[in-house]
């Protein structure tokens, strides 16, 4: 039963807005086509049994009903806005027509609440609110005709049809108010899921945060420990220090392995400084350069400076530089340079022993 009901109003937009218009277009167009049916059929049964004849209004039923099929036809085609604008029109020009036949009848002033409501449901902004005008400037046009006298005689409308058109208004009344109250527990249970989803989406990106965090200061406190590793100082002797340089040596590291090696020197109070450059890699010009600044600036502190390990090849590379090599001692290996310093403290190595 349901899934039968549903085949006839169900609706096949797939925009949202449409498919609300499209499912009320639906229930109303089949509650109006019911209605008229059951209208036709009381009519069919009286005028058989000979106990009335038939009347101008119920062709004008017949042609509603027909009128009814169309529109449903329309909408179950996807022609969702032309059967709500014919709809609202027909509504319209037969309130109207009541408002002119029988004045401010219940008929009339039913059927203009209909118009009005069906007209607000089925048609966007500015168009509901200029049906909802006009039908007011009918009601208020029939009134001041009524106090003026010149409306012909009023139509009597059959029992039937006024309470037939009661029911309809109110059941199609109670239907917006279903359909509105399902709508909004619909977004209601939707925005409370997308509140639940955005929560869970909130936590896990502080989550997420806080593991990146986590990493982004582990991967400092390592960096921190290369850099430190990356430029060791070794005290060798006392008043002796070592830095042995390797890798490359970019504007950024000179600066911090002098840092380092000035630090060393405070700490261990050097007097002799040896710079180890053996394993240095890509040794250009720029680089010696920087590595000469960091000489420099230990001498700047009152030491002095043996550069060792400079490559035959790269010395002969060298050679053609404008570098500055003065106040500083060099040495071919690291023993030559240890060798050296010890003797700058009146010391010497005696079998690979200070002595």
């Amino acid at each position: 039963m349901i899934e039968a009901l549903e085949k006839l109003i169900g609706p096949k937009s797939e925009d949202p807005e449409m498919a609300r218009k499209e499912r009320f277009l639906n229930v109303a167009l089949v509650v109006l086509l019911a209605a008229d049916v059951g209208y036709l059929v009381y009519r069919s049964i009286e005028w058989r049994q000979g106990r009335d004849n038939l009347r101008i209004v119920d062709g004008a039923i017949l042609a509603t009903f027909i009128f009814l099929v169309l529109c449903y036809w329309l909408s179950r085609r996807g022609r969702v806005r032309l059967s709500a604008g014919l709809v609202v029109v027909f509504l319209f020009l037969v309130t109207g027509y009541l408002f002119h036949t029988t004045g401010l009848g219940v008929d009339a002033i039913l059927l203009g609440v209909l118009t009005i409501f069906v007209g607000g449901l089925l048609v966007n902004p500015p168009g509901n609110w200029v049906i909802a005008a006009s039908v007011v400037a009918a009601a208020a046009a029939t009134a001041f005709a009524v106090q003026q006298d010149r409306l012909p005689p009023p139509i009597q409308i059959p029992m039937g049809i006024t309470l037939g058109l009661v029911v309809i208004v109110t059941f199609l009344l109670a239907l917006l108010t279903w359909l509105s109250t399902r709508e909004l527990t619909a977004a209601l249970c939707a925005a409370r899921a997308r509140m639940d989803e955005l929560q869970v989406l909130d936590e896990e990106r502080q989550k997420l945060v806080a593991d990146l965090t986590a990493t982004t200061e582990r991967q400092a406190q390592l960096l921190e420990m290369v850099r430190e590793l990356s430029s060791p100082v070794a005290p060798v002797l006392e008043g002796i220090i070592v830095l042995p340089l390797v890798g490359r040596v970019d504007e950024e590291r000179a600066q911090r392995i002098s840092d380092t090696l000035l630090q060393g020197i405070a700490t261990h109070q050097a007097q002799v400084v040896i710079l180890d450059v053996t394993g240095l890699v890509g040794v250009d010009g720029q680089t010696m350069e920087r590595v000469l600044h960091v000489a420099r600036s230990a001498r700047l502190s009152g030491v002095e400076v043996v550069l060792v390990g400079i490559q035959a090849e790269v010395a002969a590379d060298l050679i053609g530089l404008r570098l500055d090599w003065s106040g500083l001692v060099t040495r071919a290996d690291l023993r030559a340079g240890v060798e050296y310093a010890l003797s700058r403290q009146g010391m010497r190595l005696v079998g690979g022993r200070e002595s």
